[in-house]
């Protein structure tokens, strides 16, 4: 007797012994059917012609056992689902929503008035830095616009007597020098004023303070304080980080050989590492210059859902939706994975006291909240019944039945 002739002649023995177990008031017809298969399984050629219309990889289960198992049958769908490409990278904010906020003279920090995570307006005050050399810059001040109103009323003096010729143009030219040179020392003061944000006017009025006041000079929240009461710092020196969230945005690196498929306009799903909320942002810029390094474009995505907990420069992971299609899509306990190949399992025949499944081998395509895209390898009807669960269970029943078959052979 040949493999095939072997084969099925167990197959029908095992299947026949299904029979009598679950079905016992049948038990007197299924032996005479079971006697009227081994007749034939003792004349080849009427075996052979059966084999012809069986597969022995075919998974058999009794009613029971579909019962047990909690078998689902129905039918693949046609499902609207994403293909995405992965992408890492960062949360940022705009360049004017970021503000490192520093003093441009020397002195100690006095009066603190934020800690970090404190949301601020613009123009509020932050802290103030004293120094005498604060008081000097505005004394220098006081005194140099005196002195220039004193040489205003000669300079004007010297160019009238110059108009009706009554002074030398010798003497004339020194006034007009010392005036220019002192006008622009008490502007370089006055901007000097300005620039740590003492008032002028208030100095000439004749007002002195002791201090300087250090502002935000956007709104936002305080990302970081790197000084303490009584640090003397020095010009330029970095105090305070103040970021706007309001327009903080997804700013991610995409692989060169998937950079063509982004598109402005696509949608990021993307998660941070510190919670596992989804955030939503649509693609508003795509680079088009790759960085050496890495083989990367930089994509820039606003986010949809923005939520005032999210801060500039946390590591986020996401998926650009670059195409929805509609797609033959399963359930993901419909496939099984046996070495590199992927399958389903199909319902050739039903009946009462059993189920007759067939695998199909299929490629898996984009994966969507629990459903996978499949792209079946041989004809698969869109009516075609199949498992929507438990295809590893099957998959064990078939492997049990091939063991079967080796053994006996």
């Amino acid at each position: 007797m040949n493999k095939n002739l072997l084969v099925f002649a167990l197959a029908l023995s095992l299947f026949s012994c299904n029979s009598q177990e679950n079905h016992g008031d049948h038990d007197h017809g299924n032996s005479e059917h079971n006697e009227h298969k081994e007749h034939h399984d003792e004349h080849g050629h009427q075996h052979g012609e059966e084999a012809e219309h069986h597969d022995e990889n075919e998974v058999h289960l009794s009613a029971r056992q579909a019962k047990v198992l909690g078998l689902k049958i129905g039918t693949a769908e046609y499902r609207n689902i994403s293909a995405t490409i992965s992408a890492t990278g960062r949360l940022e904010v705009p360049p004017q929503n970021e503000a490192s906020i520093s003093s441009f003279i020397q002195g100690s920090v006095t009066n603190i008035k934020i800690i970090e995570g404190d949301k601020v307006k613009k123009g509020q005050l932050l802290a103030y830095v004293s120094d005498p050399k604060i008081v000097d810059l505005q004394a220098d001040y006081q005194e140099a616009l005196s002195q220039l109103k004193f040489l205003e009323t000669e300079y004007q003096r010297q160019r009238a007597l110059l108009e009706k010729k009554a002074t030398s143009g010798r003497e004339s030219q020194r006034i007009t020098s010392e005036y220019q040179s002192l006008r622009a020392k008490v502007a370089g003061l006055k901007a000097k004023l300005e620039l740590i944000r003492i008032s002028p006017s208030r100095v000439e009025s004749g007002k002195i303070d002791s201090k300087a006041p250090i502002y935000s000079p956007i709104e936002g929240y305080i990302k970081k304080v790197e000084v303490n009461t009584g640090q003397y710092i020095q010009p330029g020196q970095h105090l305070f980080d103040v970021v706007n969230n309001h327009h903080i945005h997804a700013d991610l690196m995409v692989f060169e050989q998937d950079a063509p498929k982004v598109k402005i306009g696509q949608k990021v799903r993307f998660q941070t590492n510190a919670s596992r909320q989804e955030y939503v942002a649509s693609i508003y810029s795509v680079g088009k210059v790759f960085e050496e390094e890495s083989k990367a474009v930089h994509i820039h995505a606003e986010i949809v859902n923005n939520s005032e907990e999210l801060l500039s420069g946390t590591f986020i992971e996401g998926r650009i939706e670059i195409a929805e299609d509609s797609v033959l899509a399963v359930p993901q306990e419909a496939i099984v994975e046996q070495g590199d190949t992927y399958f389903i399992f199909v319902l050739e025949k039903k009946s009462d006291a059993e189920f007759h499944f067939k695998p199909l081998k299929v490629v898996l395509a984009q994966k969507d909240q629990g459903w996978v895209a499949i792209n079946p390898l041989e004809e698969f009807p869109d009516s075609s019944k199949i498992t929507l669960n438990n295809a590893y269970q099957l998959l064990a029943e078939m492997k049990k039945s091939e063991a079967g078959h080796g053994h006996h052979h």
